[in-house]
């Protein structure tokens, strides 16, 4: 694992994709992209309707075929998976987490695109009854277009 880079994107999304596409345009090449998820593409993955890509491709498509293709132009930057930020320090450092361990990584700049959450994560830890039928968008999503589910648990 490289431990210095010109520039770490948190967030692979659709702003961190473009920001790497981006930073290549400018000559900027060694460029890492960090992703909690196991997938790179952020939210849009989940999304199977077709209001993607207008503005980009001037065609619409669903959200999962849009993160193809723009991942697709920037396949030349490694994205880590599975690796959440644990912690950003002074001058560019970064404390990862990995399937590897806790990691110290470096870039001489860090962009964070992480999106937002519905939920932040400190409601997500606090035990306790949840109202039954009410869920998120996001969390909607996921089990209709990931994980194939026709019915709610």
């Amino acid at each position: 694992m490289k431990l210095n880079y010109d520039a770490i994107i948190i967030g692979s999304g659709p702003s961190g994709i473009a920001a790497a596409t981006a930073l290549k345009q400018q000559g900027i090449n060694d460029i890492v992209i960090l992703e909690r998820e196991s997938q790179p593409g952020g939210v849009p993955r989940h999304c199977q309707h077709p209001t993607f890509g207008l503005l980009a491709f001037k065609q619409p498509m669903k959200g999962s075929t849009f993160v193809q293709k723009i991942l697709a132009l920037s396949a030349d930057v490694p994205v880590m998976t599975n690796t959440t930020v644990v912690e950003i320090r002074p001058e560019g450092k970064l404390l990862i987490s990995s399937d590897k361990g806790i990691t110290e990584i470096q870039g001489k700049r860090v962009l964070i695109a992480t999106g937002a959450r519905e939920t932040p994560r400190h409601p997500r830890l606090v035990s306790g009854l949840r109202p039954q039928g009410v869920l998120t968008t996001g969390a909607l999503q996921q089990f209709v277009y990931l994980n194939r589910q026709k019915t709610l648990p």
